[in-house]
């Protein structure tokens, strides 16, 4: 192999420039380049070594990440370092050698084996590869039967944590299995996007499986999908391809998609911003002309919106610096008066004509960021309000295309992470496929939830619903008397079956939320964000505290 030279170059001071040599460099490192601050690929996709001369600005410091998947160069400092690398040219292309289709393996049965070494084999295929590091001897036991796992839920992820070592024969032979490997399970092929799994045949076979499902299905997980993008190796990976794909097959898909890209792209601009701006201008390339107009429209409804509630809530925290120093009582009569006038009315009155006269010829109507269903003709501003609360969130109805039908009503909010509130109800919406696969309805109910920009978004309002202190009537003593939710129900529904139905509804969403929410470890559970609709469904609120954050009091810990 011949020698390469690498060339450090600093910008500023041309003249100290460094040169060093690095022998074999290409045999040594595979197909990647590791210098301080900077990782490099010096393959092309079709696995020939590249050649020429480039130029790399480098980090000032190592990038906070959690794998070197993917591609590091500093593209936001002008006065980063750079890097020149230089590969020679030959007459002839070096190319890596493939290592796919180089062997056969026999896949054995499973259930042939015996019954405690079974068992052995499930238990470590069970276990979570973030919380349990595999020992030698579990690897060596999965190395020697890994042909009869074939269909055993979370064995591929084992299978290649086991490999003896990333060389050619075991490579080829670790391959072959894969080729005859069943379609993965959902859940198992987003683990193998991980970053502990940078094999990237192995993670095209993860997103085949993926690509299975309908675009419903993965649509549901598209937040771990968007975070595992920051692992893939390049900019053009068979993850992006696949969620273009779908975006292609599905409207409903790609306008959700550009609203969670929207986000990640919102976020610190760190060395991976690009990768989502890029996917986001790609995913653009899909729509017509009439679904720009709408995205663009949104788009402009979420940051007008945006600004009125900065306002308001500016004036909340003036009021509340004003207040300070005085009694409590002066200072919720502040925010009372705050909440008489109409400041927010007014604003939303001048945003309104600009909405209007800002609309394309191609719209009548707009539609909601958080679900494109929702399709609404104006904002119904006497109707819209603000909140009472630390963060002032502002209730905003929107009336409905359908002068038939009710209007939507949402909260947009400033200043709490609404990523946790998305979570949360994935997680319960999770929970509530697996009650229903097994015939158990429990009858939950959950709402949309959007952060669009950093700490702010929307969160979908169910309407016909009360706090439990609103059913409660405010009194403390009313919590503990056992017909106060009976009697609630009873004026909503005032015919027996309709009544009956709203007790089997409380009493089965009771159940599944108390199992949710002690399994996700919810906190600061009080009678303010734990809501009833008249049908009798019980739902939570407000997910701040979660996954064992609990509030305090006195110093001790409240999981209430």
């Amino acid at each position: 192999m011949p020698t390469d030279s690498i060339y450090f170059q600093n910008v500023q001071k041309p003249e100290k420039t460094e040169k060093f040599k690095l022998n074999e460099f290409i045999v040594h490192f595979f197909t990647e380049i590791f210098v301080p601050s900077l990782h490099f690929t010096i393959l092309w996709k079709t696995a020939v070594f590249k050649y020429g001369e480039y130029f790399l600005s480098m980090f000032d410091h190592m990038p906070n990440i959690s794998s070197v998947c993917c591609t590091l160069v500093n593209i936001y400092s002008k006065k980063s370092p750079v890097v020149q690398i230089e590969f020679p040219s030959f007459e002839n292309f070096y190319k890596y050698p493939s290592a796919i289709n180089e062997c056969e393996c026999r896949l054995k049965d499973f259930q042939n084996l015996p019954y405690d070494l079974k068992e052995a084999l499930i238990e470590i295929c069970n276990r979570s590869i973030a919380a349990n590091k595999m020992t030698q001897v579990q690897k060596d036991l999965i190395n020697e039967y890994f042909t009869h796992l074939n269909g055993i839920p979370f064995s591929l992820s084992k299978v290649y944590l086991s490999l003896i070592s990333y060389d050619y024969s075991s490579i080829i032979h670790f391959y072959a299995y894969l080729r005859q490997n069943d379609p993965l399970s959902m859940s198992e092929s987003i683990e193998l996007l991980l970053p502990s799994f940078p094999d990237q045949e192995l993670r095209k076979y993860a997103i085949k499986s993926i690509e299975l499902n309908s675009v419903e299905t993965v649509s549901f997980y598209l937040p771990q999908l968007l975070e595992a993008l920051k692992y893939e190796k390049s900019h053009y990976s068979e993850l992006t391809f696949m969620l273009l794909r779908l975006a292609n097959r599905s409207l409903k898909f790609a306008h959700k998609l550009y609203w969670h890209l929207r986000e990640f792209s919102s976020r610190d601009k760190n060395f991976i911003y690009i990768r989502y701006h890029l996917l986001m201008e790609a995913l653009k390339m899909f729509f017509d002309f009439k679904l720009n107009d709408e995205i663009e429209q949104e788009t402009f409804l979420t940051r007008g919106i945006d600004q009125i509630s900065s306002k308001i809530k500016e004036l909340k925290d003036n009021t509340q610096s004003f207040n300070s120093d005085r009694p409590k009582h002066i200072y919720c009569r502040a925010l009372q008066n705050l909440a008489e006038s109409n400041c927010l009315q007014d604003e939303l009155d001048v945003f309104q004509k600009e909405l209007i006269s800002s609309r394309k010829n191609s719209l009548q109507n707009y539609r909601l960021p958080f679900n494109i269903s929702y399709c609404v003709k104006e904002i119904d501003i006497k109707s819209c309000s603000y909140i009472n609360s630390f963060t002032v969130p502002i209730k905003l109805v929107f009336k409905n295309s359908d002068v038939s039908a009710s209007s939507f009503y949402t909260i947009y909010k400033i200043g709490d992470d609404l990523r946790q509130d998305m979570f949360v109800i994935q997680m319960i919406n999770v929970m509530n496929q697996l009650w229903l696969a097994d015939d158990l309805d429990l009858n939950m109910i959950t709402f949309e939830c959007l952060q669009t920009g950093n700490r702010r978004g929307f969160i979908e309002m169910i309407t016909n619903a009360e706090t439990l202190k609103e059913i409660q009537k405010g009194a403390v003593m009313n919590a503990f008397k056992k017909n106060c939710i009976n009697e609630w129900l009873r004026s909503h529904n005032p015919e027996m079956n309709n009544f009956k139905k709203a007790v089997n509804n409380f009493t089965r969403s009771c159940a599944g939320y108390s199992i949710a929410t002690y399994l996700l470890g919810i906190g600061d559970r009080h009678n303010d964000n734990i809501m009833v609709k008249y049908t009798g469904h019980m739902f939570h609120i407000d997910f701040g505290k979660y996954l064992g954050d609990a509030q305090t009091f006195a110093g001790f810990k409240s999981f209430h």
